[in-house]
């Protein structure tokens, strides 16, 4: 079964033609930029490029396609383009949390509730 998380990224034009600069490169990432399914968070605007959202994804940097993504997030860090990307991704954990680049830039928070 694994462990799961919830994933979200959002990021300005400049990052987001970096990103899929990358992706012509690597099918994987490719792959991974494609399975995003945006249209199942609540604040997705369909207009908006450069928002990806994962949800019950096996986040694992051993993955390939995980792996890729976080080495575009490290180059977009050397490249002093920190604050032009958000991202976070939630684990089953109560307390397992990451957060790179600058979410609220992009209006990205986490919020943890109790749904009945």
């Amino acid at each position: 079964m694994g462990y799961r998380s919830e994933v979200a990224f959002k990021c300005s034009e400049e990052a987001h033609n970096v990103l899929l600069s990358a992706a012509e490169l690597n099918k994987d990432l490719q792959d991974l930029l494609k399975a995003s399914d945006r249209e199942s968070c609540s604040s997705y605007n369909n207009d908006e490029e450069g928002f990806y959202f994962w949800e019950y994804v096996k986040w694992y940097e051993s993955y390939s396609d995980v792996s890729a993504f976080e080495r575009i997030m490290d180059l977009l860090d050397e490249m002093a383009l920190d604050g032009e990307y958000g991202f976070i991704r939630l684990g089953e954990d109560y307390d397992d949390h990451e957060l790179r680049g600058d979410p609220g830039q992009f209006e990205m928070y986490i919020n943890r509730s109790i749904e009945l």
